[in-house]
């Protein structure tokens, strides 16, 4: 895939389980939309 540029803003969540041998991400969300032009 060749480079692009992006400019988005959005929200991620994680869902974290402990284990023996520490923390682990058991499931991440994420959401994006194009960021809204700056106010003139």
């Amino acid at each position: 895939m060749g480079e692009r540029l992006l400019d988005s803003e959005g929200l991620e969540t994680l869902m974290l389980v402990k284990t023996p041998e520490g923390w682990k991400i058991r499931h991440s969300h994420t959401s994006s939309r194009p960021r809204r032009p700056a106010a003139q």
